[in-house]
C-alpha cells in the first residue's frame, strides 16, 4: 500500500514537472546574489522603492510582465541561489553623466553602489556573487568614454565611462573580497566599448559574459530574449 501511494505521488510530481510546475536546478551554487542594472534587470516591487522600472506586471510597451519571466529570476530559480538585492534602475548609467549631460550621481551604478556600501545596516558578508549588468545608457547618452585607469580616480574621472566602469568593479572586489563578481557585457554596446569592458575584466581577474543575438521588443529583451539571456549566462556559468 505505502509503495503504491509513493508511486502515485511520484507520477504526480513528475506531471507538475512536465507542465512546468517545478524547476530544474542546474549544479551551480551562487548564494546570496547582488544585482547591479539597469531597465534590463528591472521589475515593479523587486526593485529598492522609488526606483523606476522598465519591466512590470501591466506593461504594454514589453511582453514580459512576469518577474519569474525575467532573465535574473529564472537564474536565481534554476541554481541554488536567492535574491539579496536586486539594485538596477531603469535608464541608468555606469559613470554620473546621464542623458543630456545631466549628473546622476545618486542613480548612477557607482552613486548606488557607494550608497549601498555607506549603510551601517548592509551586511556585505552576506553577498556571495554579484552581477554587474550596465553601460547602454552610458551608450545611449553619448556620456564621455574617458580612458581606462584602475587608481588614483578622482571626482571628475566618475563622470565618464570607462574610469568609472573600473572604479566600480575595483570598489566591488575590495568591499566584497570573497564574492564572486560576474559582468554581462551588452552585445548593443559599441565595438570599442565591449572592448574596453571586456580588457578591464581582465585586467582586474573579474568574470565576464557577453551574450549574443538576443531577441528584443523596443529594444529591450522580450519573453525570447529573457530565456536566451538566462540559458548564455548559464552555459557560461557551467562551464567555468
Amino acid at each position: 500500500m505505502r509503495k503504491k501511494f509513493l508511486s502515485i505521488i511520484t507520477v504526480f510530481f513528475l506531471t507538475i514537472c512536465a507542465f512546468g510546475g517545478c524547476t530544474k536546478k542546474e549544479d551551480i551554487h551562487l548564494g546570496n546574489v547582488l544585482i547591479f542594472g539597469d531597465s534590463y534587470s528591472t521589475f515593479t516591487e523587486y526593485i529598492p522603492e522609488g526606483y523606476p522600472s522598465w519591466y512590470s506586471k501591466t506593461a504594454t510597451y514589453t511582453n514580459v510582465n512576469k518577474a519569474k519571466e525575467t532573465w535574473w529570476h529564472q537564474l536565481i530559480d534554476r541554481t541554488h541561489s536567492r535574491l539579496l538585492l536586486n539594485s538596477s534602475y531603469s535608464g541608468s548609467t555606469i559613470c554620473h553623466t546621464g542623458y543630456d549631460g545631466a549628473d546622476v550621481s545618486e542613480s548612477s551604478f557607482v552613486g548606488r553602489m557607494t550608497a549601498l556600501f555607506e549603510q551601517t545596516d548592509f551586511q556585505k558578508e552576506e553577498v556571495n556573487t554579484v552581477i554587474v549588468y550596465g553601460g547602454l545608457n552610458d551608450y545611449w547618452a553619448h556620456a564621455p568614454f574617458g580612458e581606462l585607469i584602475y587608481d588614483d580616480f578622482t571626482s571628475e574621472d566618475l563622470y565618464c565611462v570607462y574610469p568609472a566602469f573600473t572604479y566600480l568593479l575595483t570598489n566591488l572586489k575590495s568591499n566584497l573580497p570573497n564574492a564572486r563578481i560576474l559582468v554581462i557585457i551588452e552585445e548593443l554596446l559599441g565595438q570599442e566599448m565591449k572592448a574596453s569592458f571586456a580588457v578591464a575584466c581582465e585586467h582586474l581577474s573579474v568574470e565576464y559574459v557577453q551574450p549574443e543575438n538576443i531577441s528584443r521588443k523596443n529594444s529591450h529583451p522580450d519573453l525570447t530574449g529573457m530565456d536566451q539571456l538566462t540559458e548564455q549566462i548559464l552555459e557560461y556559468l557551467k562551464s567555468n
